[in-house]
């Protein structure tokens, strides 16, 4: 399963140390570069937010 986010479910998460939730329940998280942008942010000032894996796709959509 695949599934798009964006930063507010990966910050939450984050917040109450379950960042590596996402990585455990499905097999991609894709979020658009903006929100990739603002977490790389958030990553680079608290070590919780570091470690994701996310896929950064120009389109929400999955290509067909």
């Amino acid at each position: 399963m695949i599934v798009v986010a964006d930063t507010s479910v990966l910050i939450n998460l984050c917040r109450v140390g379950q960042g590596g939730l996402f990585q455990q329940l499905f097999q991609e998280v894709i979020i658009p570069p903006e929100a990739a942008a603002e977490f790389a942010r958030l990553a680079a000032r608290a070590s919780r937010f570091s470690g994701l894996k996310l896929t950064v796709r120009k389109s929400a959509c999955p290509p067909a």
